[in-house]
């Protein structure tokens, strides 16, 4: 069984899991920062894009799905745990 997140062990066991902990929270928050560039990059594309090509309406409309999903697994990580 695992110690709680919200209770760090001492020692070095608990020094290596706070560091991991760390370097989770870092990479939720590059997964974000990311997300969140794509998220732009794509509203930019559709706005600049021909309304009338269903192809790459399709094809975005796959990605904001796929995005959306991504988003729902990071949000069942809360930002602030501590």
């Amino acid at each position: 069984m695992t110690a709680p997140i919200d209770k760090p062990r001492s020692g070095i066991a608990g020094a290596a899991e706070n560091r991991m902990l760390i370097e989770y929270d870092a990479m939720i928050e590059e997964l974000r920062t990311r997300l969140n560039i794509l998220s732009t990059s794509l509203f930019l594309l559709h706005e600049s894009s021909k309304p009338e090509d269903p192809k790459l309406s399709r094809y975005l409309k796959k990605i904001n799905r796929e995005m959306e999903k991504i988003r729902q697994i990071i949000s069942n990580y809360p930002k602030d745990h501590k």
